[in-house]
């Protein structure tokens, strides 16, 4: 997890597509584990199918397009939701990849920080229009910006 963080800080944009095509990736294994019942290569009573190899799917994130690959098993069709809907996932794992930010101080030079806003309807002088809540890093940090 260390490298593949560390491959997101360094290389921006396409550490970043490392980081999701390696997280969805893990999602699906754990998903064929559970769908066959049994970790690869084991033998037990409750298996339900055997694997076979994986199958190389294309994903269109805002990004770009990544080359997942995507778990086969012989007995049944691998079912997942990473294809589904993706956008979600991907704001998701956005959320995922800042929350793994906030424990770590700010030392030396950041190549690049994330800041965060909301915006909201707010009422102002009795004039409704829209506001930015901005979300203040100092307060989650030990370090400064």
């Amino acid at each position: 997890m260390e490298e593949v963080i560390s491959i997101f800080i360094e290389y921006g944009k396409e550490g970043k597509n490392q980081l999701i095509e390696w997280f969805l990736y893990n999602v699906m294994e754990e998903g064929a584990r559970v769908q066959v019942s049994s970790m690869p290569y084991e033998r037990t009573e409750e298996r339900k199918g055997y694997r076979n190899e994986t199958r190389t799917r294309k994903l269109k994130i805002v990004d770009g397009t990544l080359d997942l690959k995507k778990p086969q098993i012989r007995e049944f069709p691998f079912e997942t939701r990473v294809f589904e809907r993706y956008s979600r996932v991907e704001k998701a794992l956005d959320s995922v990849i800042l929350e793994s930010f906030l424990d770590r101080t700010i030392d030396g030079y950041m190549k690049f920080i994330y800041v965060d806003a909301a915006y909201y309807r707010a009422r102002d002088d009795g004039i409704y229009a829209n506001r930015v809540m901005h979300v203040d890093l100092h307060h989650h940090r030990t370090g400064t910006l």
